[in-house]
């Protein structure tokens, strides 16, 4: 009996079908290597068969083989013709190989196969796009939508599109019809309602475009940006922080957060924050300009300047830095200069008020100047600009007219100033008036007793002290221009000292009684450390807090060896210049003359209270009139009092550079003048509610 044969049957060879299901089964699986071997095989088996041509294309393009895979795919049409699917096919991987004339023949013939199909019209329409035929595409993009309502890629390219020819209306309905669950379409919506100031609706469509797209660097930068326009500047600065962790590269990211932390006021981060962007891109125009702002604030002003150069050699045209700059060349004391730069302020930003006004704090404004007519035509349509720039062509306005001799006119433009500036600050006039009381009460002679006595040899603190522009600047330069002193400015040192010393939930004053005689002798020490880090080498240092009269009775407590300054200016022409200055938040007092004379009759109060508890030699008093009136007597007593030795030098201290960081910056770079004294009594009557809230003192000082 013959023995039977094991081995298996020979195969049976797979049909063309076969090896297209296979081919198909393998990509399935992610094997491509074998199902691009299995699709050439199903082309060798049947040459004249479309769908293998299109699987092998598809799979070509896919890996990247781009010019093979077109020629797969024109050949699937070729033999199919009829086939919409083809002509897509063909389409879509020429758009992707940049061969946008073909595509768009491609998505013609599909689209002539199928006009029913909306997907056809999409494609359609992203070729015409390609191609910058907007129109046409707008039209094809609407024919998809009008097929397919819920269709969101084509609502999201004809949100973007109208949005481009400036339909917002319309690309807000369509960009918000595509929004839900597409992250692009989401982002654009956001970005869209941003642009029109809807902060709200803004900040919520960025919070859902966030959820679906939660490591888009670029969207959280974008989404802080809609958070800081509507004032949420700590959210802000934790999406700028995310964006920074996703990509520590995007300059723009580490900007915007500088700028967050600028409003907020923390300047050292922010300077961080731009010397960052800077790092990133060298020639970031913002950021130079930026940082240079945040310098300021930090009264880095030499910095700050440099920065405002180095921005405007990238960027010549920017207004505003030329606005910065004037700013800082006035602090430093180059006062042509600055006028040079807020004049090229002007000239670029002609349209813009604000470059007008601070052409006006360099330069008196004659009555035949072009900026000064140039904002007369401006008041005329005054309440069509943004607040912040009505208020500042009110001041400039007082200030060219009051130097022209227009009082009258002067005195309109400083009230209207004042009255829209007010509602803007956070001023509690009963809370602030019983402060004052607060103060007198708790330093009592019995407290008083426990500072020691005035000793003979000063130590390094000089405080100059006293209600703003009674003439603190001109004697802080006086002082300044001495060889052996550095004029630190207003330091808000001793204010911080008085806060810090809180215990038992006290405040200051209160806070004073509970703490010992070391307590705060080694608060005194520490103040003065941290004025000597300022200028290591100098004798003396000024501090010239004018606020810091509320704490006299704590200076003479933790420093009784420290000098002070009380300078002192005719009540009402010291009103009426505080009434004339757009001061920061640190005098919320001075925008209303009720409030400002009730205020000055507080301080002088508390002054009369201080002046009978020191002892002889802690305090000097100057006068600002006796000062113009009798110069060189009244420097030598200054510097007499102080422990310094004569310097000529202080008789030229409008010579000495150094930057002055107050309202008299420009004042203090001129040789001493006499028109100051009696600044109120052309204003006449107009000044009545002040003088009847100083009680008369004008007539009795």
């Amino acid at each position: 009996m013959p023995i039977a044969s094991t081995a298996p049957p020979p195969r049976r060879p797979l049909t063309p079908e076969e090896v297209l299901r296979l081919a198909g089964m393998l990509q399935g699986e992610g094997k491509l290597a074998e199902a691009e071997a299995a699709y050439r095989h199903a082309v060798q088996l049947r040459p004249d068969e479309a769908q293998a041509h299109t699987g092998l294309g598809l799979l070509l393009a896919r890996r990247g083989a781009t010019a093979e895979a077109l020629e797969c795919l024109r050949r699937a049409g070729a033999l199919s013709p009829a086939n919409a699917e083809a002509h897509n096919n063909l389409g879509r991987v020429a758009r992707a190989c940049q061969r946008p004339e073909e595509a768009l023949a491609s998505f013609s013939a599909a689209l002539a196969l199928a006009p029913r199909q909306p997907e056809a019209h999409y494609n359609y329409a992203q070729a015409l796009a390609a191609l910058g035929r907007r129109g046409e595409a707008i039209d094809a993009w609407r024919a998809a939508v009008a097929l397919a309502p819920a269709l969101a890629p084509a609502h999201y390219q004809l949100g973007l599109a109208l949005q481009a020819q400036g339909d917002l209306p319309a690309a807000r309905a369509h960009l918000r019809q595509a929004a839900p669950g597409h992250a692009a379409a989401s982002a654009a919506y956001a970005r869209l309602l941003a642009a029109l100031e809807e902060t709200e609706e803004a900040n919520a469509a960025y919070a859902r475009a966030l959820a679906l797209a939660p490591e888009d660097a670029v969207l959280h930068s974008d989404a802080g940006a809609a958070l800081a326009s509507g004032e949420a500047f700590e959210q802000a600065v934790a999406l700028f922080t995310r964006a920074i962790a996703l990509a520590p590269g995007l300059a723009a990211a580490h900007n915007n957060l500088g700028n967050a932390l600028a409003v907020l006021k923390r300047w050292p981060e922010a300077t961080t924050a731009y010397r960052a962007a800077m790092a990133l891109e060298p020639d970031f125009a913002d950021a130079h300009g930026n940082l240079g702002r945040a310098e300021m604030e930090q009264l880095h002003v030499g910095e700050a300047l440099a920065h405002f150069d180095a921005a405007l050699v990238i960027s010549p045209d920017s207004a505003a830095n030329h606005s910065c700059r004037g700013r800082a060349l006035m602090l430093l004391g180059d006062i042509d200069a600055a006028t040079a730069a807020h004049a090229e302020a002007v000239r670029l930003a002609p349209d813009d008020p604000v470059y007008y006004c601070g052409l006006a704090t360099t330069q008196m404004l004659e009555a035949g100047d072009p900026a000064f007519h140039a904002l007369l035509e401006f008041a005329a349509t005054i309440e069509s600009q943004p607040l912040s720039a009505q208020i500042a062509m009110h001041f400039a306005l007082h200030r060219s007219l009051e130097h022209q001799g227009r009082h009258a006119e002067a005195f309109a433009h400083l009230l209207r100033g004042n009255a829209l500036r007010r509602p803007l600050l956070a001023y509690d006039e009963a809370r602030t008036l019983h402060y004052f009381k607060r103060i007198e009460a708790v330093f009592s002679p019995g407290v008083m007793r426990r500072a020691a006595p005035v000793p003979q040899v000063p130590d390094v603190p000089i405080f100059i002290l006293g209600m703003p522009r009674s003439g603190s600047t001109l004697v802080e330069q006086i002082l300044a221009s001495h060889r052996d002193v550095f004029g630190a400015g207003e330091l808000g040192y001793l204010a911080e000292t008085a806060s810090a010393l809180s215990a038992g939930g006290l405040a200051y004053p209160e806070n004073v009684l509970a703490r010992s005689d070391a307590e705060l002798a080694a608060a005194g020490d520490a103040y003065r450390a941290r004025l000597r880090a300022l200028a290591p080498d100098a004798p003396r240092i000024t501090d010239k807090m004018p606020a810091n009269f509320f704490r006299l009775g704590l200076l003479r407590l933790m420093l009784p060896g420290a000098r002070v300054i009380h300078t002192r200016r005719n009540p009402v022409d010291t009103c009426l210049s505080c009434f004339a200055q757009t001061f920061g938040e640190g005098q919320p007092f001075a925008n209303e003359l009720g409030e400002l004379g009730r205020h000055y009759r507080a301080y002088d109060r508390l002054m009369a209270h201080w002046r009978g508890l020191l002892p002889p030699g802690a305090m000097l008093e100057v006068d600002y009139e006796e000062v113009v009136a009798d110069f060189e007597p009244q420097v030598r007593r200054i510097l007499d009092f102080c422990g310094l030795e004569w310097d000529p030098a202080c008789l030229d201290f409008h010579e000495h550079k150094r930057p002055v960081m107050t309202a008299s910056a420009t004042q203090v770079r001129q040789k001493l003048y006499t028109h100051s004294s009696g600044r109120a009594l052309p204003y006449g009557a107009l000044l009545a509610p002040l003088q009847e809230a100083l009680g008369g003192f004008y007539e009795t000082v």
